[in-house]
Parts: C-alpha cells; structure tokens; sequence
C-alpha cells in the first residue's frame, strides 16, 4: 500500500485498493471508529483513532443535552438493526461508566443479567469464517462501550468484551519521514517534531469533538 501513497497524500485509489484487500470477515459485521481531531490554521488535524459506537462519548451523555443521547441510540440501532446487548462492567473508573443503551445487557449475575458468559456459546459462522456468540441457537453481539482495556478484566468474561472490538489504527508506515500524512483536506498525521500552531476559541474545540464523538465516521456494514 505503502506505493500507492505519492508525497504524503493517501489517494482515493488507494483506500480504493486497501478495501480490496480486505478479507471479507472484516467487512460482515458492523465496525465503528472515532477521530480526536482539532482545528488549526492549516485545517483539520486529526490527533488520534479510537475506536467508535459512540464510545468515548457514552460515559458523558447524562451531561450532555439530551439529543446527544438520543443520537448515539440512533447510531447504534442503524449499525445493529435486529438489537445488541450491552456489557457494562465497573471497575471503579468513571470511564467506564455508560447508560444502558442496548435493549438487552450481559453480566456475570444472573439476577439482572440477560445473558451471562456461561450461557453463551462461541461458534464458528463458516459463511463469514468469524467466530461469533449465540444463546440457544439465536446470534447475540456483545458491545461493551467502556473504557475498560482487557487487562483490567479477568479472562471469564473475554466473549463479553471482545465481541466487537474495533482494534488498533496505525498509519506510521504510510507516513513520510519529512512531512505530513493527508486524505483529500485532513492531515492524518503531522510530520515528526512538527510544531503546531493553534488559535481556536475553546468552545469551538470542544464542539469539534463532541461531534466527532457523537457522530462515528466509520461505520459499515
């Protein structure tokens, strides 16, 4: 891929090339990131890639006006037409703090858990070649949303928090060693030891990655 990225500038023929080389796993269930982006005088820059769902914005939605609520619920209902269940743990972070957002929520106790490890079963759906979660015959997704790394977890709960994991973004090796990355007006990343100038109110800051937050750009199906 690294060829088809001329002076900095990832091209449309080439994330044309890079979708075709994806196997087709990676393509058969939703997948979601989010942009920590900032403005600056030479346009947007984007900082860091997390991953999406609405993620980084869900611990904050009851601080939030309501309709931010209200369109991460949307988000979420578009990627996952037939419902998901959500897994919540706590780990004394208030990162990982988040609303009930699904229809359905998975946990370790049975008393208000809809779905627990032990009654899930991880399958090989040989269509997709994915491994996946079913109870009693029926698929689930599994979308935890907090902030919580696997680390912090114990490995029972794994088929919980790794049902839809979005992974890591590194765009380094497309980078320049004396320059900047970009696609079309976005610098992905700055060259290295680059200083960066930036002159924007706070509030506009904030409302740039709000947005970003609430609105995943990268969602397929």
């Amino acid at each position: 891929m690294a060829d088809l990225v001329a002076g900095g500038v990832i091209t449309d023929e080439a994330v044309s090339a890079a979708t075709d080389l994806l196997p087709a796993w990676t393509k058969a269930r939703p997948l979601s990131y989010s942009f920590v982006t900032r403005p600056t005088p030479d346009g947007l820059v984007v900082d860091d890639v997390q991953a999406g769902f609405g993620r980084a914005a869900a611990p904050y939605l009851d601080m939030l006006p309501p309709e931010a609520h209200a369109t991460v619920r949307t988000t979420l209902d578009g990627a996952f037409p037939r419902g998901f269940t959500e897994y919540r743990p706590v780990k004394g972070r208030t990162e990982d703090l988040h609303p009930l957002l699904g229809r359905s929520e998975a946990g370790e106790d049975p008393r208000w858990a809809d779905h627990t490890p032990d009654a899930l079963e991880v399958f090989h759906d040989q269509e997709h070649d994915e491994l996946r979660l079913r109870r009693a015959g029926t698929v689930v997704d599994v979308l935890h949303l907090g902030q919580l790394t696997p680390d912090a977890l114990p490995d029972r709960v794994a088929v919980l928090h790794a049902d839809l994991f979005c992974g890591a973004v590194d765009l380094d090796p497309l980078r320049p060693a004396d320059g900047v990355l970009r696609y079309r007006d976005v610098v992905l990343r700055l060259g290295r030891g680059a200083p960066v100038s930036v002159e924007v109110p706070s509030s506009q800051v904030v409302e740039v990655v709000v947005e970003t937050y609430l609105r995943p750009q990268a969602i397929r199906r």
